[in-house]
């Protein structure tokens, strides 16, 4: 039936999502944090959307390989899928307003460089994060905003991003997809499931 149709629709979009992510590994794949991120987000790599920023395809990351382009956090997310292809050590950085991308140390001494995926993956210095927070959000970063980010903490970020653009945009099927994610993935999803019931 229709569920059965949806289900494939879903293992191809993945199993498509796979392949290209392997392919970019293979062609773009480095060790080395800065050269992965110039080569993912170059002039011929993953660009921002600039035009459409709130678009709900900029957060799924089928239709951000396939369009090639994205907002900060889907595009963090890329360059982090394909650095665990390629060994390259980067992890993600939830800074408020921002994510970014911060090439890690083995012996846990922390953070060495951070990228910008929004910004061609250029590196920044902290002082340069700091000047970034400034402009987006109009005043200093606190303390402990640099931390590296899990994928649960992405994933959360990323459902709340399209529940925005969803709701942005009007629509209501989008919002009755992603709330019960959302509501499952918080560990307390009471205001996504009342605004679920309220969209149903």
């Amino acid at each position: 039936g229709e569920r059965g149709r949806v289900e494939a629709i879903l293992l191809g979009a993945r199993a498509h999502a796979v392949e290209t992510l392997d392919a970019l590994a293979a062609r773009y794949g480095s060790s080395d944090p800065a050269r992965l991120c110039g080569l993912l987000f170059g002039k011929d790599g993953f660009q921002p959307n600039l035009r459409n920023y709130y678009d709900p395809r900029n957060s799924l990351l089928d239709q951000v390989l396939d369009r090639r382009r994205g907002i900060p956090l889907s595009l963090a997310a890329l360059a982090l899928a394909v650095a665990e292809r390629c060994g390259a050590p980067l992890a993600g950085v939830g800074m408020p307003g921002h994510c970014l991308l911060a090439e890690t140390r083995g012996d846990d001494a922390g953070v060495r460089r951070y990228f910008d995926p929004f910004d061609g993956g250029r590196e920044l210095s902290i002082a340069q994060v700091g000047g970034l927070h400034v402009r987006l959000l109009g005043r200093p970063l606190p303390p402990g905003s640099l931390r590296t980010v899990d994928h649960r903490v992405m994933l959360v970020r990323t459902l709340a991003n399209l529940r925005i653009a969803y709701g942005r945009h009007h629509q209501l099927e989008g919002l009755a997809w992603v709330l019960p994610l959302l509501a499952d993935c918080c560990e307390s999803g009471t205001e996504a499931r009342q605004e679920l019931a309220v969209v149903l």
